[in-house]
């Protein structure tokens, strides 16, 4: 997409579905990788008049979140992200652990596959 678009559309809320350079996988990054991605993204030109940069709205997630069946949840986990109070009752880590541990893989918490700017890494 054309950063004077999205500069033009003043967006409340961006979300980067990527790290530069990383490979995707159900492992996740580490937070430092992730604020290091958002702050690539809130550093572009002109970009700092945009709402969601000023407010750090910003977000970073894993592709992992996305693919087949994990759509769901990487639907579910942004949603739980951008409206918290809406979706308190709704234990990601525990769904997402369930879910991988399905396919063979190690539980971790689904809060590793996301990154808003400003977090603490």
């Amino acid at each position: 997409m054309d950063p004077v678009a999205i500069i033009n559309r003043n967006p409340d809320i961006i979300i980067r579905n990527s790290v530069d350079g990383l490979a995707q996988g159900y492992q996740g990054w580490s937070k430092k990788k992730m604020a290091e991605q958002a702050q690539r993204v809130a550093n572009r030109p002109g970009w700092n008049a945009i709402k969601a940069i000023k407010n750090k709205d910003v977000y970073v997630t894993n592709n992992f979140l996305y693919s087949a069946f994990g759509k769901q949840f990487g639907a579910l986990l942004v949603a739980k992200s951008l409206y918290p109070d809406r979706f308190a009752d709704i234990d990601m880590d525990t769904y997402f652990s369930r879910w991988l541990k399905l396919q063979g893989v190690p539980g971790v918490p689904a809060s590793k596959y996301i990154y808003k700017l400003g977090e603490p890494t």
